[in-house]
């Protein structure tokens, strides 16, 4: 590192940029409630932004032309070889090696500055304050999230709520089929909505120290709930059927994901409901390999 030219150093401050940004939108998928998600891709926002403002500024100021790749050396910054296993990471694991690695940035680029000359020296060094403010950011978010863990009292409400709105939108399908096949087959799915609501509120019973919630929080909008329940009145019954898979899909991947913040019985009993819901999904790719030939009237 010592030996690195400005020009090597700016593009490997431009590759970090970029290869953090990437990172929180990997992990802004995995949120499994909206306020972490929307935090990931304010960061996101933030860094690419960061990349191509350190671009912008290298040769319309600084009037350097920038290598054109980063070096072995990029690993100091913010591109550890950790963020490459983003997807067997927890949500909470991403945050503490995203602190991590905004603080080891911050060094690296305040070391920077003590081995180039002005006026980039002082450039790497408002680099290390912003990138000490994007830690910063970060351990705020990591202490909201200690502080407001998911209770299995909730989570079964929002999880009961989101079966019965799935409900409803078979309903209003099998309403506007006009084919005898698709009518059975959603009516079928509003009592196996229904059914699995009542077997989620059984399940709890056995597990929960505490009555459900009365009512549904935010979180269940990143559930079955979202608006593409809503539907189209000239939508095939194809077409809905392969929104409502994607949102079965959905529903599996959100309750893994909160099973992580879970643990012992509470974790497995929510581990059961995103099972529940892959084979959901299951049943709906049936049906569509079959091509059922029908539309909504």
């Amino acid at each position: 590192m010592f030996q690195m030219s400005v020009e090597q150093a700016l593009r490997n401050a431009v590759a970090a940029e970029q290869g953090a940004a990437a990172f929180y939108a990997r992990l802004a998928e995995r949120a499994a409630d909206a306020r972490t998600r929307r935090f990931f891709e304010a960061m996101r926002g933030v860094e690419l932004q960061h990349g191509a403002e350190i671009e912008e500024f290298s040769r319309r100021v600084l009037e350097v032309e920038l290598a054109r790749a980063p070096s072995a050396d990029i690993e100091l910054a913010e591109t550890a070889p950790t963020w490459d296993c983003v997807d067997h990471l927890s949500v909470d694991e991403g945050m503490q090696i995203a602190l991590e690695s905004e603080t080891q940035a911050s060094l690296y680029y305040d070391a920077m500055a003590d081995r180039v000359r002005e006026p980039a020296s002082t450039y790497f060094r408002a680099l290390a304050v912003a990138e000490a403010y994007h830690s910063r950011m970060v351990r705020e978010a990591i202490d909201r999230r200690s502080a407001r863990r998911p209770t299995l009292a909730q989570v079964v409400r929002n999880c009961v709520e989101a079966e019965k709105a799935a409900g409803r939108f078979y309903q209003r399908l099998a309403e506007r089929a006009v084919h005898p096949a698709a009518k059975k087959f959603l009516h079928q799915m509003v009592e196996v909505e229904r059914g699995h609501a009542d077997e989620i509120q059984q399940l709890a019973s056995r597990v929960l120290r505490a009555p459900v919630a009365a009512s549904a929080d935010i979180e269940v909008d990143t559930i079955e709930t979202a608006p593409v329940w809503v539907t189209d009145d000239h939508l095939s019954v194809e077409a809905a059927l392969r929104i409502a898979y994607e949102a079965e899909l959905n529903a599996a991947r959100c309750y893994e994901r909160v099973a992580e913040s879970l643990s012992g019985d509470e974790a497995d009993f929510v581990r059961t409901i995103a099972e529940s819901e892959r084979a959901h999904a299951a049943m709906i790719v049936e049906v569509l390999r079959q091509t059922l030939p029908t539309s909504i009237g």
